[in-house]
C-alpha cells in the first residue's frame, strides 16, 4: 500500500551474468516513476543479461514521459504480467518491448487497465516483442510492431478490449516480421482509426463464432481524426487458422475486418486497400483445408463501410494431398519475380527433398538469375548465375545436381555444373532456329524410357514459343537438346512444330512420355461434349490427346505451368476461373487410368480438383515442381509477394505394387494371383507373409499353432503374421469351419487374444479356438 515515487532513472534486472533475475510484485498502492520530468528520465526493465518480472495485480504503475524500455541490451528477457490494477503513461514518448537485437520484452495481460495517452507502444524494435492479451482493457494512441531490421513483434488478443485512437500496424523494416492476431471471438472490442498492416501479417484464429470483428472507426472519445479511415492490406499475409470447436462448413462466411465510411475527404477514406502489390491468403488450418477472402460493402450498426470476409472453401482432396507443409517468403535476398523451379534430386534431409532451384525472371538485371532455396531453413542463397544478357525463364536439374537454365530475350540454354561447389558455366545453345527469333520458354530432363536413342536423364526437353517467325505466325516447337551440345556446336532435334498458343512441358518418369498443355486450355469435342485436353507425346513427336473429365468452365485459363508426378504419372496443373474470383486451383489428371474414348488417340482421364485456392493470386511461369519421390508439390508466386508453398502429396501407388516392383517384377509376372517362383504361394500371399516372390525357398512366416488347457477348457492358439502398416493395402481374416463339404466358413467361434511385434514391418496376431466344442475344425487365413 502507499506511494512509491522515483524521481530519476529506474533500472530493473541489470545483470552482467546470465541467470540474474529481478522480480517486483505490486498488489496495491501507487508507483510513479520519473517524477522529475525535467530530467528526461527513463525506465529500463530487463537490461543486459538479466531477466526480470513485474507482476501487477493491483494499484497503479505510472511510467515517465521519456522512453520506457522493456528488454534492453544483452540477451535478457523482461516479462510483465498484468492481472489487475492500472498501467499508465499519461504523456510523452514510447514504450518499447524488445529494444535491441537478442532482447525480448513480453507483456501478458489478463485483467486490469493499460493506458497510453500519447506516443506509441512498440511491440518489438530490433529485438522481439510480444503482447498477449486475454483480458483487461487496453487504450493506446499508437500500436506498432517490429520497428527495426531484424526485429519481430506479435500482438495477440483473445479477450478484453483494445482501442487504438490513432494507428495500428507494423513498420515494414522487414517483410512480414510482425503479426497481429485475433484469436477467437472472446474479445469484447477491437477498434482503431487506421489498420496499417502493409507488408505484415494479420492472423485470424476462428472458433465456433469466428473472431472478434476489427473495426476501423473513430473510437468514442477520440475526437475527429486527421487520418482517414482505411485498412491497408497491400502485400500483407492474411493467415487463417481454426480453434477447437470450429465447425464451419463450405460456404460459411466470417466477418473479420470492417472499415467505416466517414466524412473525411482523404481519398483512402473508408477503404480496404488490398490491390497491387497483392495481398496473400495463407491457410494454416488442419481442420478446414481451404479458405478464400473477399471485400464487400456492408453496414455495421446502421453505418456504411467495407467488410473483409473469410469464406470456408472446399477441402483438400485427401486422396492425393495431405496438406500445406510450409509457406514462406523467398525475397529476403532480392528475388523480385519468381518463375521456374525444380527440385534438386541430390539433396535430402530427414528423408525429404530439401533443396530447390529457383529462377528470378523479374526484368531486373540486378536480380534476374538462378538461386538455390533451402526449404528446411526457408532461406534463399546468393545468386548462382546471372541473366546472361537475357531473361531467364525455367530451370531443370539432372541426377547429378547440375542445373540448366533457358533464357528468352537473347535465346540460349546454359548449364551450371556443381552449382553449390566449384560452379562452372557453359553455354549449350545460342540462337538455334532458322530465323534467330527463338524464345525458349520451358525446360525438362528427358525421362527414363523415352527411347529414340536419346540420353535419358542427361538430354533436355526444350519448348520454344517462337521457333521461327519468318513470314509471320510464330511456330511453337519441342526439341531435344543433346547433353554434349555447345554454343559452337549446337546439337538438338526438333520433334514437334506447330502454330498454336504457348504451352508448358514436362517429362514423365512414369511412362517415358512428354506432356504439355496450352496456355489457354485447348478444347475439342469428345463424343459430343466439349472438353479441355492436354497432350502426350513420344520421341517421334506422335501425339495423343488426354481429355480432362471436368467442366471446361472450371478451368478458364492455365496458370502457365504444369508438372508430372514421377511415381504415378499424374499431371498437375494450376488453373483459374474468373467466375471464382481468379483464385488459383490445382487439378490432378489421372493419366495412368485414362481410357481410350474416341478414335485411336483420344483418351479420357479422371480429373480431381485437389487444392482449391492455394492462397496465391498467381502461380509463376513454370512455377510448379514435384519432388523425385512424388511426395512434395512446390509452387511459387511471381508477384512482389514472392512466396513459396510446399504441399505434402501422395501418389496413387498401392503398397503391393511398390513391393512387387522392388523385386523387379512387372506385367503379368507381378499379378497378385501369379506364383512367379513356383513355391505354392502366389505373389499376394508372399507379400502378406513376408516372403519373396522370386525365391522358392523364402515363403515368409507361416502361421503356427499350439495346444493347451486353460480355465477348465482345451484350446488351440493360431498365430499368424500381419503387416503392421495401416496402409498395407490388404486385409487379413481368420475363418473357421467344421465341415469342408457341407459346412460354412465363418469368422466367429474363436477369441482374439492379442497382438505382438515381430519386426518393423510385421505384427503377430493371436487367436484361440476351443478344441473341446467340436469333434473337428478347420482353419484358414484369407488375405485380400
Amino acid at each position: 500500500s502507499g506511494d512509491l515515487s522515483v524521481r530519476g532513472e529506474t533500472t530493473m534486472g541489470q545483470g552482467s551474468a546470465v541467470g540474474t533475475v529481478a522480480t517486483i510484485n505490486q498488489t496495491a498502492g501507487n508507483v510513479v516513476l520519473g517524477t522529475d520530468e525535467g530530467g528526461g528520465h527513463r525506465t529500463y526493465f530487463g537490461r543486459d543479461e538479466g531477466n526480470s518480472f513485474y507482476n501487477l495485480s493491483g494499484g497503479t504503475l505510472t511510467l515517465p514521459a521519456d522512453y520506457d524500455h522493456f528488454g534492453r541490451a544483452g540477451t535478457g528477457t523482461f516479462t510483465m504480467n498484468i492481472t489487475g490494477g492500472t498501467l499508465s503513461k499519461p504523456s510523452g514518448n514510447q514504450i518499447e518491448l524488445g529494444v535491441d537485437a537478442d532482447t525480448t520484452g513480453i507483456v501478458n495481460m489478463s485483467a486490469g487497465t493499460f493506458e497510453l495517452s500519447s506516443g506509441r507502444l512498440w511491440v518489438g524494435k530490433a529485438g522481439h516483442g510480444e503482447f498477449n492479451q486475454t483480458g483487461g482493457d487496453v487504450r493506446l494512441n499508437k500500436l506498432s510492431m517490429a520497428d527495426h531490421a531484424g526485429g519481430t513483434g506479435v500482438y495477440k488478443i483473445s479477450g478484453g478490449s483494445l482501442v487504438v485512437t490513432n494507428e495500428l500496424g507494423g513498420a515494414q523494416a522487414d517483410s512480414h516480421a510482425s503479426w497481429f492476431t485475433v484469436s477467437g471471438s472472446g474479445a469484447t472490442q477491437i477498434e482503431t482509426v487506421r489498420f496499417n498492416v502493409w507488408d505484415d501479417v494479420v492472423r485470424f484464429e476462428l472458433d465456433a463464432a469466428g473472431t472478434t470483428l476489427i473495426k476501423v472507426v473513430e473510437p468514442a472519445g477520440a475526437g475527429p481524426s486527421s487520418t482517414a479511415l482505411d485498412a491497408d492490406l497491400r502485400r500483407a499475409i492474411i493467415e487463417v487458422d481454426t480453434l477447437p470447436g470450429f465447425n464451419g462448413q463450405e460456404g460459411d462466411i466470417y466477418d473479420v475486418l470492417w472499415v467505416e465510411d466517414s466524412i473525411s475527404t482523404n481519398k483512402y477514406d473508408g477503404l480496404v486497400r488490398y490491390g497491387e502489390p497483392y495481398t496473400t491468403l495463407s491457410n494454416c488450418s488442419s481442420t478446414v483445408a481451404d479458405f478464400k477472402w473477399r471485400v464487400v460493402d456492408k453496414q455495421v450498426g446502421g453505418k456504411d463501410g467495407q467488410m473483409l470476409q473469410l469464406i470456408v472453401g472446399a477441402n483438400l482432396d485427401d486422396r492425393y494431398v495431405s496438406g500445406l507443409q510450409k509457406q514462406f517468403y523467398i525475397d529476403s535476398t532480392g528475388v523480385a519475380g519468381a518463375a521456374g523451379i525444380a527440385f534438386d534430386p541430390t539433396s535430402q534431409s530427414g528423408g525429404a527433398y530439401d533443396r530447390l532451384y529457383l529462377i528470378d525472371s523479374s526484368k531486373d538485371n540486378a536480380k534476374e538469375g538462378l538461386y538455390a532455396v533451402d526449404a528446411v531453413n526457408e532461406t534463399v542463397g546468393a545468386k548462382l548465375m546471372g541473366d546472361q544478357g537475357s531473361r531467364p525463364y525455367d530451370v531443370a536439374v539432372d541426377a547429378s545436381g547440375n542445373a540448366y537454365v533457358c533464357y528468352g530475350y537473347a535465346p540460349s540454354v546454359w548449364k551450371l555444373t556443381d552449382p553449390l561447389g566449384a560452379a562452372t558455366e557453359s553455354q549449350m545453345l545460342g540462337y538455334y532456329g532458322p530465323s534467330t527469333d527463338d524464345d525458349p520458354d520451358s525446360l525438362a530432363m528427358v525421362p527414363t524410357g523415352f527411347g529414340g536413342g536419346y540420353n535419358e536423364g542427361d538430354d533436355l526437353i526444350l519448348f520454344d514459343s517462337d521457333f521461327d517467325q519468318q513470314g509471320g505466325g510464330g511456330q511453337r516447337a519441342i526439341s531435344i537438346v543433346d547433353k554434349d551440345s555447345t554454343s559452337s556446336s549446337q546439337v538438338f532435334t526438333t520433334i514437334s512444330q506447330e502454330t498454336s498458343d504457348s504451352y508448358r512441358v514436362d517429362g514423365s518418369e512414369y511412362d517415358g512420355k512428354i506432356y504439355f498443355t496450352y496456355y489457354h486450355p485447348a478444347t475439342a469435342d469428345l463424343n459430343g461434349s466439349t472438353r479441355v485436353y492436354i497432350v502426350r507425346m513420344d520421341n517421334t513427336g506422335s501425339m495423343e490427346r488426354i481429355f480432362l473429365d471436368i467442366d471446361p468452365a472450371d478451368v478458364a485459363k492455365l496458370d502457365d505451368t504444369l508438372a508430372v508426378n514421377p511415381v504415378d504419372g499424374s499431371v498437375w496443373m494450376g488453373f483459374y476461373a474468373a467466375a471464382e474470383g481468379n483464385i488459383r486451383t490445382i487439378y490432378r489428371v489421372d493419366v495412368a487410368n485414362a481410357v481410350l474414348s474416341q478414335g485411336v488417340s483420344d483418351y479420357l482421364a479422371p480429373t480431381a480438383r485437389v487444392i482449391y485456392n492455394v492462397g496465391f493470386n498467381n502461380i509463376g511461369k513454370n512455377g510448379m515442381a514435384i519432388s523425385p519421390d512424388g511426395l512434395q508439390l512446390a509452387l511459387v508466386n511471381p508477384n512482389s509477394a514472392n512466396m513459396m508453398a510446399i504441399f505434402d502429396i501422395h501418389p496413387e501407388v498401392l503398397p503391393y505394387d511398390d513391393w512387387v516392383a522392388g523385386y523387379g517384377l512387372s506385367g503379368s509376372d507381378a499379378e497378385p494371383d501369379f506364383d512367379y517362383d513356383g513355391d505354392g504361394l502366389d505373389n499376394l500371399s508372399e507379400y502378406a507373409l513376408g516372403g519373396s516372390p522370386v525365391d522358392p525357398l523364402d515363403v515368409g512366416m507361416t502361421p503356427v499353432q499350439s495346444l493347451y488347457s486353460d480355465g477348465g477348457g482345451d484350446w488351440m492358439d493360431y498365430v499368424y503374421p500381419k503387416r503392421s502398416s495401416s496402409n498395407s493395402g490388404i486385409s487379413y481374416t481368420m475363418e473357421v469351419n467344421d465341415d469342408l463339404i457341407y459346412g460354412t466358413w465363418t469368422n466367429a467361434n474363436y477369441q482374439p487374444v492379442g497382438i505382438g511385434i515381430i519386426d518393423a514391418d510385421f505384427n503377430s496376431v493371436t487367436n484361440r479356438i476351443p478344441t473341446d466344442a467340436e469333434d473337428k475344425q478347420f482353419i484358414r487365413l484369407v488375405v485380400e
